[in-house]
């Protein structure tokens, strides 16, 4: 049933992120061509026109790069909250699945089109670098084999592997936590979008208060003891694995509190 839940939510947002990833490529290699076209005809003979037209176009290009991130956090927002407390949370909650597998249904999507967008975005911007400074395939590819040879040298691997779980975990408890604010003020009878948001920013107070708290705990001196001989190897090893840690406890944490309000103080009114 999981996998039916995923098909449709990926299926619902589909079209959205594909209009706004073929802009953001749009937009980039406009960027580029436009910035290659002016390095060849040269700076003497750029007319005032030219540069206003590159202006333009860089300001357009930087704030729809702004917009997809906003874009992208809203429609992940508006598929929980209307997929499980609005309109659509009649339809789902009679079906026959667990409340954990109506979380991992909004929580995937959410954390692979936040990814994909990431991801859409630095290579559009890297595809903009590339054709403006008349990069070919064969030096940007030397210039690759160069990063991860030097990667492989210095055994990086294991560090760069951890900083990616790290972006992941944290992601993944960004998200849960706004969840879990949203299935929290849907509680209240009035003002649920504001008690989401109040509710919002009380989590985020008590997660760095306790953040500074245990900052110098004795979990981190442990785990800087059982990875010291590391250190040579995997620098910053002892700190990422804290954290990474320190993250999946956040996850469960929200992750909790969103599956107790579906199963006990589900209000749907």
């Amino acid at each position: 049933m999981l996998s039916k839940l995923l098909k449709y939510e990926f299926k619902a947002s589909a079209r959205i992120f594909a209009v706004v990833y073929l802009g953001i490529f749009g937009l980039c290699l406009s960027l580029g061509l436009y910035m290659l076209a002016s390095a060849e005809v040269g700076e003497d003979y750029v007319s005032y026109h030219r540069d206003m037209v590159g202006t333009v176009l860089m300001m357009v290009t930087g704030l729809f790069l702004g917009a997809a991130v906003i874009i992208t956090t809203v429609v992940n927002l508006r598929r929980f909250y209307q997929g499980l407390y609005r309109d659509e949370g009649y339809l789902i909650h009679t079906l026959p699945v667990q409340p954990w597998q109506i979380l991992a249904s909004k929580l995937i999507p959410a954390v692979v089109w936040t990814v994909a967008t990431m991801v859409v975005m630095g290579c559009s911007l890297l595809l903009t670098v590339v054709i403006s400074n008349q990069v070919t395939l064969k030096e940007f590819f030397a210039a690759v084999g160069e990063f991860l040879a030097d990667m492989t040298e210095q055994h990086l691997w294991g560090t760069y592997l951890l900083v990616c779980v790290l972006g992941l975990a944290e992601l993944a408890a960004t998200i849960l936590q706004v969840y879990a604010a949203i299935s929290l003020g849907q509680m209240s009878t009035r003002r649920r979008v504001a008690s989401a948001i109040a509710i919002w920013f009380g989590m985020t107070t008590l997660q760095g208060f306790l953040a500074n708290i245990l900052g110098g705990s004795l979990m981190y001196y442990a785990v800087d003891y059982v990875f010291a001989p590391y250190y040579e190897r995997f620098t910053g090893t002892p700190s990422l694995l804290l954290m990474i840690g320190t993250s999946l406890v956040w996850c469960a944490v929200y992750w909790a509190v969103n599956q107790w309000v579906i199963t006990r103080k589900l209000n749907l009114e």
